[in-house]
């Protein structure tokens, strides 16, 4: 009797060990966003090809259409309001343009056919060419350069370096960031860049880390979220479809990126050729006394999206599903 009350007493105490030393573990919330709307056109004469970026500027939409070589801006509330650009490679045409920046002045189009930076200025509520800036870069990723003011940042995958800080006013260059060991089975390693009002956050495409850079071009903090659940499940099946069938695939992690204040957003969806399309989802990250966690997981359903955007103004987002050409708008 004795020797059973010590064996229970011992085993009550490794219980008890156990139990204070074990990480408490928080599941992350999964949000499923309910769908508002989707169009497939603009207007009756208007029709949507591949939106490769979608950007919110000064309560407005700009959706860069890259087959069309267009740029559309819209009101919140998904009201037509003009059409910038064309083909062509005359002053204020667009030859495959790949994102859209505002300005001091309006915006300004990643124009990549033409290898230019074209301004419109703002006048009221639309936008007429002012002028170009000939770029001797050539940009394959729509999010792989960002521009703000007069400093442009361009990632540059086959370099050492990560970054190139580029002023354009007085040529100064600064070269930033270094690459890191490659999570995925793949041969790309793009970034995405992400600005604030204090922050350049690189995101990677095939690889779920986050640094976070100073505009000088420091690096403040660095994330890797390679052992969360919510990449690795993911990594593990992008890597398994890749091995299989490496040159029908294209395992792309974090599609696209979006940005509000603290809190960074990022798109996760399978874009498998000849795979039955799976859920898309987006992650909210909060920045947040120098760390940064999920927050929630907001999940769009079925859907092969290329591009989005967060709309703080209306608390919605609006995304483009590539398999439907359907922009959707999601109550957020």
């Amino acid at each position: 009797m004795k020797n059973r009350l010590i064996i229970l007493l011992v085993i009550f105490h490794l219980l008890m060990l156990f139990s204070c030393g074990r990480k408490e573990i928080h599941p992350v919330p999964v949000r499923k966003l309910p769908l508002r709307a989707s169009y497939q056109n603009i207007n009756d004469s208007i029709y949507l090809s591949n939106v490769t970026s979608i950007e919110c500027i000064s309560g407005q939409l700009f959706l860069v259409d890259i087959n069309q070589h267009v740029v559309f801006c819209l009101d919140t509330s998904l009201n037509y309001i003009q059409t910038i650009g064309g083909k062509g490679r005359a002053p204020g045409e667009l030859l495959y343009p790949l994102n859209v920046f505002e300005t001091r002045e309006g915006i300004v189009v990643l124009d990549a056919g033409n290898r230019r930076l074209n301004t419109y200025c703002r006048e009221e509520s639309h936008y007429s060419f002012c002028d170009a800036l000939t770029v001797s870069f050539l940009v394959s990723e729509n999010r792989s350069v960002i521009l703000r003011d007069s400093i442009l940042f361009m990632a540059m995958p086959e370099k050492e370096s990560l970054f190139r800080k580029i002023d354009f006013f007085s040529g100064d260059t600064i070269n930033f960031g270094k690459f890191y060991p490659k999570i995925a089975d793949v041969e790309r390693n793009f970034r995405r860049i992400l600005l604030n009002s204090e922050n350049l956050f690189s995101v990677g495409v095939s690889e779920p880390i986050v640094e976070v850079f100073s505009f000088s071009g420091e690096c403040t903090h660095y994330f890797d979220f390679s052992d969360n659940p919510v990449f690795r499940n993911t990594l593990t099946e992008h890597k398994e479809i890749y091995k299989k069938n490496p040159a029908g695939t294209t395992p792309v992690l974090i599609v696209d990126a979006s940005i509000t204040d603290s809190t960074i957003y990022l798109l996760i969806t399978e874009r498998m050729r000849g795979h039955k399309i799976q859920t898309s989802k987006i992650l909210a990250l909060d920045f947040k006394d120098d760390k940064l966690q999920i927050s929630e997981i907001l999940d769009l359903g079925q859907g092969r999206y290329d591009s989005f955007c967060v709309v703080p103004q209306t608390r919605q987002i609006v995304a483009f599903d590539g398999l439907s050409s359907e922009l959707k708008i999601f109550k957020l």
